[in-house]
């Protein structure tokens, strides 16, 4: 299969209802679309079988692959993991609004990969184009050193990725798990591991890649406050990736879900917050 979206659902149930919401939304403006969901089955087990139908595939991820819960790290080993030869990623808290993924689709796949980017850090000039979110470590001039990156290091933002399966990819994936598994790393701890966004920073860093800023997906907490019509005119859809959402945005979520799934035939599942059900991330 030539193109397709990947979505990845571990550890927990909202992770399956979120990327169920997800995949519905997409299916909705495109039925053709094929859509694989990398799983485990802890984390699907309450999904009927219509809800499963909106993937066309359904991968076992291989626990090696994420044990203590390195969840993050499967992102890193999608070029193994995808069915298809050019691949969107997005990951489960997201939900489109009325924006075809082809549309995006026809942006990304202009070069071999693509993806969110809020700003970089030049490591000559010390210079930081945004402050407004994390490079996932204490001093950025410090990993550059740590990791011999002498340009420029992205700020990715890695909820939305685009990749084609070829040598470069490859290479960039393969330094990027690197950089995952070295317990050194001057990163910030993140769930059990490192945040797969400081793995794609360093990797990117360390290529030399270029790449202009790209938001796609509206994330409250980056974008500040913004009325419904301007989340529907400037962004393809929401990312609900907080460990609490707001009331605003929970509830326009929810509405999204409701509309779809009433489109659908389908009961809606609504949004959880995450600090409600993993332990954890009221740690984090």
């Amino acid at each position: 299969m030539e193109f397709g979206v990947c979505i990845i659902a571990l550890g927990y149930e909202l992770y399956g209802t979120s990327a169920l919401n997800l995949a519905i939304s997409l299916k909705i403006h495109e039925p053709e679309l094929q859509i694989a969901l990398l799983c485990e089955p802890s984390s699907i087990k309450h999904l009927n079988e219509k809800e499963l139908s909106y993937f066309d595939y359904l991968i076992n991820v291989p626990e090696k692959e994420y044990k203590n819960k390195n969840y993050f790290r499967v992102k890193l080993l999608l070029p193994e993991l995808s069915p298809f030869e050019k691949t969107i990623y997005l990951d489960a808290d997201n939900i489109f609004t009325d924006r075809k993924i082809s549309w995006l689709y026809g942006e990304a796949s202009q070069t071999d990969f693509f993806i969110g980017k809020n700003g970089q850090y030049d490591y000559k000039t010390g210079r930081k184009t945004s402050s407004l979110y994390n490079y996932w470590t204490e001093d950025e001039k410090q990993c550059c050193d740590y990791h011999g990156i002498n340009g420029i290091l992205p700020q990715t933002i890695s909820g939305f990725f685009y990749f084609e399966k070829t040598a470069w990819t490859s290479v960039m994936f393969n330094e990027a798990l690197k950089v995952y598994d070295d317990d050194k790393a001057p990163s910030h701890k993140w769930g059990a591991g490192k945040a797969d966004e400081y793995c794609f920073n360093v990797a990117l860093g360390k290529l030399n890649y270029i790449q202009r800023d790209f938001h796609c997906l509206y994330f409250d907490k980056l974008h500040g406050f913004k009325e419904p019509y301007e989340i529907y005119r400037d962004y393809f859809g929401i990312a609900m990736g907080g460990h609490r959402m707001s009331k605003g945005i929970t509830e326009l979520y929810n509405k999204m879900v409701e509309k779809y799934c009433e489109i659908e035939g389908l009961q809606p599942r609504f949004h959880v917050n995450k600090a409600d059900v993993i332990t954890e991330r009221n740690k984090m």
